[in-house]
């Protein structure tokens, strides 16, 4: 296990300049001019460098100790910003469109992780992360890949609306984002951190686990994203079954079930892959 930390000051300062770094670069990366040639390996750095400074920045922030008051002030400031750039960025044009866009990513992630930190509040239990953890991956998969998943519909009715709320991965050298990670990944990876952090659970093993995990799994929607599985496109899959399945793994010597808490977490889980499952297969059905 590892120790909580005991002073807010360093962790705070550190994602403040994570978050600092990331703004810069989503404002500095799509303007970058580089030989075609490079363009390849440059947008594979990309993606591990946007996965993983916003992992960084939530696993840091989340050893932050604040009041939940603090924490909601915080989430509300982040939120004002981010809208008031993308009300801002519709207005102009240029380089200061390019700022707007870097401040209202940096925002974003800011929002998402200080919903994160507070969700985690009502985890009073580390425990309860092992019905949580793959309760929450099921439910990913229905959204993502259900016909009648909310993230999906949106994804192919209103593309436009997800990429307003997503936080992006750049490409450098062009406006066109490489891939999109939902704002709901930010918040649940921030609360995850704050009860691995608030329980003195590995969490440092977490992220460097992580980091490699959903930086391999961004780059096989990448470079996949055309093909259909079992009749579901691979160009969207949800993020929080590898985000689950390396918490629990790194994590697994950890927690002390009783055998009636295991009882009931198999039940709870049971249940939602019925559901999920039912979810994927019923509307193609019914479509046919």
């Amino acid at each position: 296990m590892e120790p909580a930390p005991q002073s807010p000051g360093a962790p705070f300062a550190r994602a403040a300049l994570l978050l600092l770094g990331f703004v810069l670069l989503q404002w500095l990366t799509p303007m970058a001019r580089v030989p075609v040639a490079w363009l390849p390996l440059l947008n594979v750095f990309s993606t591990l460098l946007f996965l993983g400074i916003p992992l960084a920045f939530v696993y840091q922030a989340a050893r932050v100790r604040l009041s939940g008051k603090e924490t909601v002030l915080l989430l509300l400031c982040f939120f004002v910003v981010f809208v008031g750039a993308g009300l801002l960025f519709r207005q102009v044009k240029g380089p200061i469109a390019g700022v707007l866009h870097g401040v209202g990513q940096g925002a974003l992630l800011a929002t998402a992780g200080s919903a994160g930190m507070l969700v985690a509040r009502a985890v009073k239990e580390p425990n309860m992360l092992v019905p949580i953890a793959p309760v929450l991956a099921m439910v990913d998969i229905a959204t993502v890949l259900s016909p009648v998943g909310i993230a999906k519909q949106v994804i192919e009715k209103a593309p436009e609306v997800f990429e307003k709320v997503a936080v992006k991965v750049p490409s450098v050298g062009s406006a066109m984002p490489l891939a999109f990670m939902g704002p709901a990944d930010v918040l649940f990876l921030a609360m995850f951190f704050a009860v691995l952090h608030r329980a003195g659970f590995h969490a440092k093993t977490t992220l460097l686990w992580l980091i490699p995990t959903l930086v391999g799994y961004m780059l096989f929607v990448l470079l996949l994203g055309g093909v259909s599985v079992g009749g579901f496109r691979l160009n969207g899959l949800p993020a929080l079954v590898p985000i689950a399945a390396v918490i629990l793994i790194v994590n697994r010597g950890c927690f002390t079930l009783s055998p009636s808490e295991k009882r009931m977490t198999w039940a709870l889980i049971g249940i939602t892959a019925l559901v999920t499952a039912a979810l994927l297969i019923l509307p193609g059905r019914s479509a046919q």
